[in-house]
């Protein structure tokens, strides 16, 4: 979107969508606000692939910007319905600016503009007030007022959304005008976290991502390993190593520094290692009954809370082919092991095989052999 000038008046917040399934990629909804509209009117807005439900058709507007989409507010207090596949957004808010101060008294301050990026929410409705302007001061009457809040909320999205209103400019007096008002507290810098793959040096070595949001020069990484260590410091560049083979859970608190030592709100994610979990076993069992042991049960129990999800694992039984209805029996006791494994575990993919055998070990055996996916991470809310 090309920048524009902005009157003390207005005020814009701005949504990106990123879309699972839509003709457009993204959706950007941009809200300004302008004069007040008296009718409110519930209904879908459309503009070429671009379509939105809110609150109030009145005071809003779609258009579509080649693959995204943007809505825009004018005022007031507005809603719009999160559409289905959409799990991150955008958002870019400006409070409201201070009035003016009385009888020829100074300027109120500017809105704080804030910008978040890469924000995640569920379903339902986000609900959207966009911050009015203050009162201007009257010649010899009352006096100005801040500007308000706009604020963004609900949806899932935590925690709200909040850019401040500016501070009502000072009012003349017979030695000097009045202090011009304080601007709204600068946006905190926004971070998007992205990971990678394992690197190709290591198969044990992911590089944590995060995207910078403007003039962002450090930044203060506090982690907390998976045994309750604190880990913190400052970096330059926008990325973190993991290097671990065992499984755990990483907690990330990332803060950005940015010109004028202005700090951004922290945000927090969890990564979450898993490594693969391989098994082989040889359990008990009796070649004259289609039954499982008590322990050969409980061992299958056990085997299936040790592994990951969608892990293969492999059940064998054996019979002797020279005995009638042996197969038979062989085949029930290898079904009745893998529906031990699977009600143990749903997740885990549980294969079978019935071999003929002439050993009579092999004929008192089950056997079970895993192959769990390969060692990932996972990046989620914290």
């Amino acid at each position: 979107m090309a920048s524009s000038r902005l009157s003390r008046a207005q005020k814009i917040y701005c949504i990106t969508c990123k879309l699972v399934s839509c003709c457009a990629t993204t959706l950007l909804i941009a809200l300004t606000t302008t004069a007040e509209s008296a009718n409110a009117a519930a209904g879908t807005i459309t503009s070429g692939s671009c379509s939105a439900v809110v609150g109030e058709t009145t005071t809003a507007s779609i258009t579509q910007v080649g693959n995204d989409c943007v809505l825009s507010f004018n005022s007031g207090s507005n809603t719009w319905t999160i559409a289905s596949g959409v799990t991150r957004i955008d958002l870019l808010a400006v409070g409201g600016g201070g009035g003016g101060g009385a009888d020829g008294g100074s300027g109120g301050g500017g809105g704080e503009m804030r910008k978040g990026t890469n924000l995640a929410v569920t379903s339902g409705t986000l609900s959207v007030t966009v911050g009015a302007g203050g009162n201007g001061g009257a010649w010899g009457g009352g006096g100005s007022t801040n500007g308000a809040a706009t604020t963004v909320s609900g949806g899932g999205l935590s925690p709200s959304f909040t850019a401040n209103g500016g501070t009502a400019g000072g009012g003349w007096t017979t030695t000097t005008g009045g202090a011009g008002g304080s601007g709204g507290s600068g946006g905190s810098g926004g971070t998007g976290i992205s990971a990678t793959s394992a690197t190709a040096s290591s198969n044990f070595t992911y590089t944590l991502k995060w995207r910078p949001q403007s003039y962002l020069e450090y930044y203060r990484v506090v982690v907390t390993t998976p045994a309750g260590e604190v880990l913190s410091y400052w970096t330059k560049t926008p990325d973190w190593r993991l290097n671990d083979k065992a499984s755990g859970k990483y907690l990330f608190e990332i803060t950005a520094q940015g010109e004028g030592d202005s700090l951004s709100e922290p945000v927090r994610f969890a990564a979450t290692v898993t490594t693969p979990i391989n098994i082989s076993s040889k359990l008990p069992t009796k070649s004259t009954s289609d039954c499982l042991t008590t322990f050969t049960s409980n061992q299958l129990k056990s085997i299936a809370n040790r592994l990951t999800a969608q892990t293969v694992v492999t059940v064998t039984t054996y019979y002797d082919p020279k005995l009638k209805g042996a197969k038979k029996l062989a085949a029930k006791r290898v079904a009745r092991a893998a529906a031990t494994v699977k009600v143990a575990k749903s997740t885990l993919e549980v294969r079978t095989q019935v071999r003929p055998t002439t050993s009579k070990k092999s004929l008192t055996q089950i056997t079970l052999t895993t192959k769990a996916p390969a060692r990932k991470l996972t990046l989620t809310n914290a």
